[in-house]
């Protein structure tokens, strides 16, 4: 039986939620931001249907969000909104284990805006949903992405998830030390 990597993000939302940060908004992934610097990322029109998608999200009402999300793209295909909708649909997708959808997701998130407050986040779990399909070589290949001074940089808990992926994705690929010497 093949275990079931949950994304990064998962554990960062509960390390915000934990600690109690006030007037921040919680998001799956990236840590911390604030509500003023998200709404400077989203367009004007798209704001009201966007912020209606992150409530259901965070209420953890994923089929609502999901529709909402969808809507997101379907109605503003061209705003930078369509880009984080497309990762919030992908931690869905994950959650829901359509694993080829939220790839599909993560992919497109990180090729719209590959330098948003995600892509970490959206890295990693773009790989582990390679992961979880069998994809070990685009799976490493995703992961490749990270230097390691960027993987150390977000801390010892989620370098240690990152690692533990390249171990697994090492280890299915038959090959362990030529993979883990490439990090």
């Amino acid at each position: 039986m093949k275990k079931i990597i949950l994304p990064i993000a998962a554990l960062f939302l509960s390390l915000s939620i934990l600690s109690g940060c006030a007037n921040k908004q919680a998001v799956e992934g990236g840590g911390l931001v604030s509500e003023a610097s998200r709404s400077k990322q989203i367009e004007p029109e798209v704001r009201p249907l966007y912020y209606q998608a992150e409530r259901a999200f965070a209420a953890k009402n994923y089929d609502l969000a999901q529709k909402l999300f969808g809507q997101v793209k379907t109605k503003y295909p061209h705003s930078r909104a369509t880009a984080f909708a497309a990762y919030r649909l992908g931690i869905i997708h994950y959650y829901k284990e359509n694993y080829e959808a939220a790839t599909r997701d993560f992919e497109y998130h990180l090729g719209k805006v590959p330098d948003s407050e995600f892509t970490f986040d959206a890295t990693y779990n773009w790989a582990a949903s390679e992961y979880q399909q069998n994809h070990f070589e685009k799976a490493y290949q995703v992961l490749a992405r990270f230097k390691a001074s960027d993987v150390q940089a977000q801390g010892p808990r989620r370098a240690e998830i990152v690692y533990a992926l390249t171990a697994r994705i090492a280890t299915a690929l038959n090959n362990p030390q030529e993979l883990l010497q490439r990090q």
